[in-house]
Protein backbone atom coordinates (compact mmCIF):
# COMPACT_ATOMS: atom_id res chain seq x y z
CA UNK A 1 0.00 0.00 0.00
CA UNK A 2 1.47 3.50 -1.40
CA UNK A 3 1.49 6.29 1.60
CA UNK A 4 0.76 9.61 1.04
CA UNK A 5 3.94 10.88 1.51
CA UNK A 6 5.39 8.38 -0.82
CA UNK A 7 2.59 9.09 -3.42
CA UNK A 8 2.67 12.81 -3.07
CA UNK A 9 6.51 13.43 -2.54
CA UNK A 10 6.14 15.88 -5.26
CA UNK A 11 3.40 18.15 -3.26
CA UNK A 12 -0.11 17.43 -4.17
CA UNK A 13 -2.20 17.99 -7.33
CA UNK A 14 -4.09 20.65 -8.29
CA UNK A 15 -7.63 20.60 -7.12
CA UNK A 16 -8.85 19.00 -4.10
CA UNK A 17 -7.17 15.88 -2.86
CA UNK A 18 -8.70 13.49 -0.46
CA UNK A 19 -6.03 12.60 2.49
CA UNK A 20 -8.15 11.20 4.48
CA UNK A 21 -12.50 11.24 4.95
CA UNK A 22 -14.93 10.69 7.85
CA UNK A 23 -14.97 7.05 8.49
CA UNK A 24 -11.73 5.53 6.71
CA UNK A 25 -9.97 5.06 9.32
CA UNK A 26 -11.60 2.87 12.50
CA UNK A 27 -11.22 5.27 15.31
CA UNK A 28 -10.33 8.46 13.78
CA UNK A 29 -13.57 10.19 13.02
CA UNK A 30 -11.83 12.95 10.89
CA UNK A 31 -11.64 14.34 6.84
CA UNK A 32 -8.90 15.83 5.66
CA UNK A 33 -8.42 17.41 1.82
CA UNK A 34 -5.70 19.48 1.07
CA UNK A 35 -6.66 22.29 -1.72
CA UNK A 36 -3.88 23.67 -4.30
CA UNK A 37 -5.07 26.34 -7.16
CA UNK A 38 -2.46 27.46 -9.63
CA UNK A 39 -2.62 31.45 -10.07
CA UNK A 40 -6.02 33.46 -11.55
CA UNK A 41 -7.96 29.82 -10.79
CA UNK A 42 -10.88 29.44 -8.76
CA UNK A 43 -12.53 26.72 -6.84
CA UNK A 44 -15.93 25.93 -6.23
CA UNK A 45 -15.87 23.76 -2.36
CA UNK A 46 -19.46 22.24 -2.02
CA UNK A 47 -21.34 22.73 1.41
CA UNK A 48 -19.69 20.41 3.64
CA UNK A 49 -21.83 18.04 5.59
CA UNK A 50 -19.86 18.21 9.00
CA UNK A 51 -18.02 20.83 10.48
CA UNK A 52 -15.07 22.14 8.82
CA UNK A 53 -12.25 24.26 9.37
CA UNK A 54 -10.68 25.68 6.14
CA UNK A 55 -6.68 26.84 7.09
CA UNK A 56 -5.15 29.16 4.29
CA UNK A 57 -1.25 27.18 4.42
CA UNK A 58 0.35 29.32 1.76
CA UNK A 59 -0.53 31.73 -1.02
CA UNK A 60 -2.52 34.77 -1.69
CA UNK A 61 -6.09 35.18 -2.94
CA UNK A 62 -9.92 35.85 -2.10
CA UNK A 63 -12.27 33.73 0.27
CA UNK A 64 -15.84 33.53 -0.16
CA UNK A 65 -18.20 31.84 2.60
CA UNK A 66 -21.52 30.78 1.51
CA UNK A 67 -22.97 30.07 4.85
CA UNK A 68 -26.05 28.42 2.86
CA UNK A 69 -26.56 28.02 -0.46
CA UNK A 70 -27.90 31.33 -2.35
CA UNK A 71 -26.06 33.17 0.40
CA UNK A 72 -22.87 34.63 0.54
CA UNK A 73 -20.71 36.65 2.87
CA UNK A 74 -18.55 39.53 1.87
CA UNK A 75 -14.92 37.71 -0.05
CA UNK A 76 -11.59 38.17 2.34
CA UNK A 77 -8.43 38.45 0.94
CA UNK A 78 -5.68 35.99 2.42
CA UNK A 79 -2.28 36.04 2.03
CA UNK A 80 0.52 33.76 3.49
CA UNK A 81 4.52 33.44 2.65
CA UNK A 82 4.97 30.08 4.52
CA UNK A 83 4.11 27.62 7.33
CA UNK A 84 6.91 28.96 9.33
CA UNK A 85 6.94 32.41 9.26
CA UNK A 86 3.50 33.71 9.49
CA UNK A 87 0.48 32.51 11.14
CA UNK A 88 -2.94 31.07 9.39
CA UNK A 89 -5.71 32.50 7.99
CA UNK A 90 -9.07 30.52 9.00
CA UNK A 91 -12.24 29.78 8.62
CA UNK A 92 -14.94 27.35 10.54
CA UNK A 93 -17.87 26.28 8.89
CA UNK A 94 -21.06 24.99 10.12
CA UNK A 95 -22.36 22.27 8.25
CA UNK A 96 -24.00 23.11 5.17
CA UNK A 97 -21.41 26.16 4.40
CA UNK A 98 -19.29 26.22 1.46
CA UNK A 99 -16.36 27.57 0.14
CA UNK A 100 -15.53 29.65 -3.13
CA UNK A 101 -11.87 29.95 -3.72
CA UNK A 102 -9.71 32.45 -6.13
CA UNK A 103 -5.85 32.66 -6.72
CA UNK A 104 -3.74 35.21 -6.99
CA UNK A 105 -0.23 34.75 -9.40
CA UNK A 106 1.52 32.91 -7.00
CA UNK A 107 -1.68 30.37 -5.95
CA UNK A 108 -3.72 29.30 -2.73
CA UNK A 109 -3.47 26.31 -0.86
CA UNK A 110 -6.11 25.14 2.18
CA UNK A 111 -6.37 22.30 4.00
CA UNK A 112 -9.79 21.33 5.03
CA UNK A 113 -10.08 19.66 8.44
CA UNK A 114 -13.74 17.87 8.92
CA UNK A 115 -14.98 16.43 12.20
CA UNK A 116 -18.55 15.41 12.44
CA UNK A 117 -20.89 17.51 14.28
CA UNK A 118 -23.23 20.71 13.76
CA UNK A 119 -20.38 23.32 13.88
CA UNK A 120 -21.15 26.97 15.28
CA UNK A 121 -24.47 28.44 14.52
CA UNK A 122 -22.82 30.85 11.65
CA UNK A 123 -19.14 30.66 9.86
CA UNK A 124 -16.82 31.98 11.75
CA UNK A 125 -13.23 33.80 10.48
CA UNK A 126 -10.10 33.51 12.30
CA UNK A 127 -7.79 36.29 11.51
CA UNK A 128 -3.58 35.84 11.62
CA UNK A 129 -3.66 38.10 14.22
CA UNK A 130 -6.09 35.85 16.33
CA UNK A 131 -3.54 32.70 16.61
CA UNK A 132 -1.14 32.42 19.32
CA UNK A 133 2.09 30.26 18.28
CA UNK A 134 3.22 28.05 21.23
Amino acid sequence: MESHITSHRGGFPLGMTKVLALGDSKGVDIGLYVVRLEGGTTLDVPPVFHQCAAIVMVGTGVVVVSPRRGEELAPVAVSRRDLFTEQPHSFLLPRGAGLKLAAAEDGLELVLCSVPGQGPAAPLEIKPAQVRAE
